[in-house]
């Protein structure tokens, strides 16, 4: 059973099951933007061509992109305000473009209180298909 907390709440209340959400249609402007911050202008997020080269469709978006959406959902829900990254891994299984809906979903799977951990199934979906799939660990502080 999951169950869609209110947040934020208390770090003795985060259970298994537990889970947050986000989504956010990817845009021209993210793959511009990732490119300023990352400093990744791999031609592969610019250029059609290009990326039908390499056999997509069309120029696709960084993987971070879809990734750095649980940054969010970690930072601002679950577990919230003050929480940090210990670990993150990722698996991109498929491609994401300009103009996708991606949902964003991480799923509580254990808890540690005694070290303040968080473990975390981090997933990514265009509809029902995983583009990105991992798991987190996240610290909690003490308030």
């Amino acid at each position: 059973m999951t169950t869609q907390p209110h947040f934020p709440i208390p770090f003795d209340s985060i259970k298994v099951g537990m889970k947050a959400t986000h989504t956010k249609t990817i845009q021209d402007c993210d793959i511009t933007g990732f490119a300023q911050i990352s400093d990744d202008h791999n031609p592969v997020h610019f250029d059609n061509e290009y990326a039908k080269s390499l056999g997509f469709d069309k120029r696709i978006a960084h993987g971070m992109i879809s990734s750095s959406m649980f940054s969010g959902l970690f930072g601002s829900e679950l577990p919230g305000p003050g929480s940090l990254f210990i670990s993150q891994s990722f698996k991109y299984k498929k491609p994401v473009y300009v103009g996708d809906v991606i949902t964003a979903e991480v799923l509580v799977d254990s808890v540690n209180l005694n070290r303040r951990v968080v473990g975390f199934v981090t997933t990514c979906k265009r509809s029902d298909e995983i583009v990105v799939s991992g798991d987190a660990k996240i610290f909690v502080p003490k308030s």
